[in-house]
This record gives C-alpha cells, structure tokens and sequence, in this order.
C-alpha cells in the first residue's frame, strides 16, 4: 500500500512498491488524497491585519483606532491584545508587528507584549478574553487535522 504524507506547503511524497500497486491506481490515490488533504485550502495564512480585525470586532472598536494614537483604555486594550495575539500566532517580525500597528518602533510593540503576556497571568477576565479570541482565529485559520 502507498504510504502519503503531506509537508507544511501541501507537497505530497508519495512512497510504494511499483510492482504492487498499479501506476494507474496509485495515480488516482494521489488525486483522491490531493482532494481530501488539500491544507492550503484548510489553513488559510493568517496575517497581521487579520488579528486585527477580529479583535477589533471583538471588542466593537473600529480597525484604525487599534492602529491609531488613542490612549483610551476602550482603545489600548484591544490594541496591546491584537499586539500580543500577532506575535503569537503569525510568524511576523517585531518590527513587521509595529508596522502594521501604525509605524509603532520595535520596542514599544515588545513592551505592548510582556504587558500583555503579565497580565493574562493576573487578570482572569483578560486570559478568557484572549483565549476565546485565540480559539476564534484557530478555528477559522488553522486545520485541526
């Protein structure tokens, strides 16, 4: 029997006993698990924007005032939890994070993260919030597969 596995980019690797199993046969097994284990159909790439967007319809705040200069609490939570849930679940850079977040230095979106990450510790209302939102995005973005 054909053994099929799948890398990160969707790229199958198809091992078997040629005298075994019919080329014809192996051929429509790929085409049957090409269908069935089509990962970039599944995990769409989550961006910066994304999270964005999500926390911000979360909290019923508008996009750009995560990304503006409000100082208002209704406005830095989300902000600091949109800064915290980027740097976990993208592979972006700090300053990839910063840009995004309206040109904001490298420093101010770490220390927007350890903020973040000390308080979901204390703050139990804070953890449920992040971790409903985190579920959310995985639940629309990554396959459980």
């Amino acid at each position: 029997y054909p053994i099929i596995y799948t890398s990160a980019d969707s790229v199958f690797q198809i091992a078997c006993h040629i005298d075994a199993v019919p080329l014809e046969k192996l051929y429509k097994w790929c085409e049957i698990a090409r269908e069935i284990l089509n990962l970039d159909a599944i995990n769409k790439k989550l961006t910066i924007n994304d999270v964005i967007e999500i926390v911000a319809d979360y909290y019923k705040v508008e996009p750009s005032e995560i990304k503006g200069d409000s100082r208002a609490k209704e406005v830095v939570n989300p902000r600091y939890v949109a800064i915290y849930l980027s740097r976990e679940l993208t592979s972006a850079s700090l300053p990839n994070i910063g840009s995004a977040f309206g040109n904001r230095k490298h420093a101010t979106i770490s220390y927007a993260y350890e903020k973040t990450k000390q308080l979901i510790d204390t703050n139990h209302n804070l953890k449920l919030e992040v971790q409903n939102l985190q579920q959310k995005i995985k639940s629309e973005y990554f396959c459980n597969c």
